[in-house]
């Protein structure tokens, strides 16, 4: 059967991306939308630490460090990089 043509039946392997088979390219969303959301709080933060003179950096195993002049801070998630803004005077 060629693509475009027919139905598509379960034999067939473009039927797991047909909508409502429950394997569909978005069928996890919110997985899609936390990563969205984090990647979104992620440079709400980055920004105004950079105009205040710190750098924010995501590390291979999912921590952040933050780093100025000779010190940095490794930070488990973005809640305590937000915990060190408000502690160091970072205006959010």
């Amino acid at each position: 059967m060629t693509v475009g043509s027919g139905t598509y039946t379960p034999e067939n392997d473009n039927a797991r991306w047909q909508a409502g088979t429950g394997t569909d390219k978005n069928d996890n969303g919110r997985i899609v939308a936390n990563l969205e959301t984090e990647r979104k709080r992620y440079a709400s933060l980055a920004a105004p630490m950079a105009l205040a003179g710190y750098q924010l950096h995501e590390l291979t195993d999912g921590s952040y460090l933050v780093a100025r002049w000779d010190r940095s801070l490794n930070c488990p998630d973005l809640r305590a990089v937000q915990a060190f803004c408000q502690r160091a005077g970072v205006y959010l």
